[in-house]
């Protein structure tokens, strides 16, 4: 984990205000490695500037507790923030080429 940390991308505002614990657990927390290693890394490595992250990890509790009912079943939410100025679509390119030379 090149630019980010844990304690970066479990960082709620909500989960402070409320008093919710938002920790993950030891495979989460391998989750969270692995998207940052393969996806985020990279990405932020490809455009030359800062990733915005608000928020990388969401507990069941905290993720109830913004409004989000699903929750996956691995029991954690992932909402990775913005690039600046990109696009949401050039984003998603980005995204899309890098998974495709993973399993090229």
């Amino acid at each position: 984990m090149k630019y980010f940390t844990i304690e970066e991308l479990t960082r709620s505002s909500v989960a402070q205000t409320r008093r919710i614990e938002n920790k993950p657990d030891a495979v989460q927390q391998s989750s969270l490695v692995d998207l940052t290693e393969n996806v985020l890394d990279p990405l932020r490595e490809k455009f030359g500037k800062p990733i915005l992250v608000s928020s990388g990890f969401r507990s069941k509790d905290l993720n109830r507790a913004v409004g989000n009912v699903e929750v996956r079943a691995d029991g954690f939410s992932m909402s990775v923030g913005s690039i600046p100025n990109k696009t949401v679509e050039q984003v998603g390119e980005m995204v899309k080429a890098m998974f495709a030379s993973l399993t090229a």
